[in-house]
């Protein structure tokens, strides 16, 4: 989720151009070893396997910005402009990305997410 909210204030900036690539990447990678120590500490224990999994959310959402960015460039020849309070005509393929990357990071971070953490308390 934190990428989504990062793509309101240019996500582009962060993941695609090089200066910070690394970094974040990095960043991400390291979240994924924090969710398989926590998965390592109690893997019966459905929070904690609700968690370890949230922690590869971050490249999960760099994975697929970096996917859409290149769909998106490809189709347009040109790279999306954040679409935040910008009102601008011929925005349309824009406003798809960024609702589109948008609702495909959190719709698809909340099915993994919820039918672990539902069946908490049916147990």
């Amino acid at each position: 989720m934190l990428m989504t909210t990062l793509y309101t204030f240019e996500l582009e900036k962060f993941v695609i151009q090089n200066s910070t690539k690394k970094k974040i990447t990095i960043i991400a990678l390291l979240m994924i070893i924090v969710g398989m120590v926590l998965l390592l500490s109690d893997y019966k224990d459905p929070t904690i396997i609700a968690a370890s999994i949230s922690c590869a959310f971050p490249i999960y959402h760099i994975i697929l910005f970096r996917f859409m960015h290149q769909i998106f460039v490809k189709k347009y020849a040109r790279a999306p402009i954040n679409t935040t309070f910008n009102w601008s005509p011929n925005l349309g393929p824009d406003r798809a990305f960024a609702l589109s990357f948008f609702f495909l990071s959190v719709f698809s971070s909340f099915t993994l997410i919820v039918p672990i953490l539902w069946g908490i308390n049916k147990s």
